[in-house]
């Protein structure tokens, strides 16, 4: 056989360890004396339990089984090597006599990476090694960038899990916010429905008592929505002002000073970013059924009348947080059986089945309702029944904005 021995200059460098089953004749033109001259760190196995005990002792990098030896039953130690080396991807490569292809075909089928036939060419052995070596490179690369994906991805599931209780407590926090109640008043009663696009919410609301005969309520919109959103709408409870304490007592801020007040509050913080936030502002005299209410950007509040107009209740007042503005309070008297309704833009979203949309199906909803002197809770259940008929074509998590309405009533 012609001898194609590389020169030292082509040959492998790596001092890789090579376990050689089933040869140990180091003649030339031999395996074994082919195997040395790649410069390879060479380990020999007459036997399969010399070789399995090899693979233990010597953790070889490539294993090559002449299976033309008479003591070696080549697939079964090719099983046992795949087996026993399946981390560390070693390969395993079959050397067989020409015109067996039956042994090439089982070793291949036993997990064999590559087959040859004696007597091969030393250089081109080399290369078949060569490749060998590469493809066991790239699939420990692989193993090891999956390994660190798996990492990665349960650090991710983790850090989303945190994220989501996180967003739980928020959400917990701000429904809190919310009045748990609403005002039992002999001559008018509320509901309201917040549904939020997310965990939390930009969108607020809120209604209370401010003396014996006053109740004040708004609807707020902080830009966007989510956590930061979501914080904007505390820092609004928190910072409306609704009175002036005085020398005989207090006196009760108009709806404009109010939100006059707030904004100048809002542009003070200097907060990143500079969020805004839309507010209707409302003072109900439950004496006199006057109803007082100024706007900051929101859309505004709208009165359905008993005889069936529709009266929207406009005042000057730009958003709040960016810059100076004027605020003006309105005031209309209510008659028995008029609807204030205070809503934020997000009821654009809304559709029913039969085609009505945005505002125009919600106040044909909340005319809807029958009138009839049913407790707060009654009336709330019917207000919250007709918001879900509006966003009943998806669930609400699918929204891309906050919506809530507030409804006031004044009983006939």
């Amino acid at each position: 056989m012609k001898d194609h021995t590389p020169q030292p200059d082509t040959v492998m460098t790596e001092r890789v360890r090579v376990l050689l089953v089933g040869e140990a004749d180091p003649d030339e033109g031999s395996l074994h004396a082919q195997l040395d001259s790649m410069g390879h760190k060479l380990i020999l196995a007459a036997t399969p339990e010399e070789a399995l005990s090899a693979v233990y002792t010597d953790r070889p990098d490539l294993v090559v089984i002449d299976v033309t030896a008479a003591d070696v039953d080549g697939y079964h130690v090719a099983s046992h090597i795949k087996n026993l080396t399946r981390e560390k991807a070693v390969p395993v490569m079959f050397a067989c006599l020409p015109g067996d292809v039956s042994s090439a075909i089982e070793g291949l089928d036993r997990g064999a990476d590559d087959c040859f036939v004696k007597p091969i060419e030393t250089d081109v052995l080399a290369a078949r090694i060569r490749l060998l070596l590469r493809n066991r490179e790239l699939e420990l690369s692989l193993r090891r960038q999956n390994r660190e994906t798996g990492l990665l991805n349960r650090q991710l599931m983790e850090a989303r899990e945190e994220i989501q209780n996180e967003l739980e407590l928020a959400r917990r926090i701000q429904q809190g916010l919310l009045p748990a109640t609403f005002p039992e008043l002999e001559r008018f009663r509320f509901a309201a429905t917040l549904r939020p696009s997310g965990e939390v919410s930009g969108d607020f609301y809120d209604m209370y008592r401010l003396d014996e005969t006053h109740y004040g309520f708004y609807v707020a919109d902080a830009i966007g929505h989510g956590v930061p959103a979501a914080l904007l709408t505390i820092f609004v409870k928190k910072g409306i002002q609704t009175r002036d304490l005085t020398t005989d007592g207090y006196r009760l801020l108009p709806p404009g000073e109010v939100l006059d007040r707030l904004n100048r509050d809002l542009m003070a913080e200097e907060l990143p970013g500079n969020p805004f936030v839309t507010l209707c502002y409302a003072i109900l005299d439950v004496k006199s059924g006057t109803l007082s209410y100024a706007s900051g950007g929101h859309p505004p509040a709208i009165v359905l009348s008993a005889d069936g107009a529709t009266l929207p209740l406009m005042s000057e007042g730009a958003l709040l947080g960016v810059f100076e503005s004027e605020f003006t309070t309105g005031e209309v008297v209510l008659t028995p059986g008029d609807r204030v309704v205070l809503y934020t833009d997000g009821i654009e979203q809304a559709h029913d089945t039969s085609g009505r949309t945005g505002l125009d199906a919600l106040l044909d909803y909340v005319r809807a309702v029958p009138d009839g002197n049913e407790s707060n809770e009654a009336f709330a259940a019917r207000i919250d029944a007709a918001f879900d008929a509006l966003f009943d074509h998806k669930p609400v998590h699918q929204h891309s904005d906050d919506v809530t309405v507030l409804v006031l009533e004044t009983l006939t």
